[in-house]
C-alpha cells in the first residue's frame, strides 16, 4: 500500500483494510459480539464490539479511543497477530490483557495516523 493512499484512509477504513489483509493473506477472521448475547466464540478469529466501533470513530472516520479486540487463541500465537497488524502500518497494537487460561487475549489498536 502506498503512503499517499494510506494517508488519504479514514481510520475506519484502515481497520477494514487491516481486518481484509488479515483475513486474505493469513486467514484470520474477524467479526462482531455482543457482551449481551451468549455468542459463541470461534478459536483464531478477531471479535470487535459494535458499541467500540462506534465509540472509538467519530463521524468522519478518525480513531478518537485505543479500540479493543479480543481474541481466543487460533492456529496463530497473539504475539503474531500483533505482528501481523503492526506490518500494515496502518495500526500500532498492543495486548493489554492476558487470560492463559482461557487462552485469551485482549489486544488494542491506535490509528498510526492518530
Amino acid at each position: 500500500m502506498t503512503s499517499d493512499y494510506a494517508q488519504n484512509m479514514t481510520d475506519t477504513s484502515k481497520l477494514f483494510d487491516v481486518l481484509t489483509q488479515l483475513k486474505k493473506k493469513y486467514g484470520i477472521e474477524s467479526g462482531t459480539f455482543d457482551a449481551n448475547q451468549s455468542n459463541s466464540i470461534d478459536a483464531g478469529t478477531l471479535y470487535i464490539s459494535p458499541d467500540d466501533i462506534e465509540h472509538c470513530f467519530d463521524k468522519e472516520g478518525k480513531q478518537l479511543a485505543l479500540l479493543s479486540i479480543f481474541v481466543h487463541q487460533g492456529k496463530i500465537a497473539h504475539s503474531e497477530i500483533i505482528k501481523l497488524i503492526e506490518k500494515t502500518g496502518l495500526f500500532s497494537a498492543e495486548i493489554v490483557e492476558r487470560n492463559n487460561i482461557k487462552n485469551q487475549s485482549r489486544i488494542v489498536l491506535s490509528s498510526t495516523s492518530s
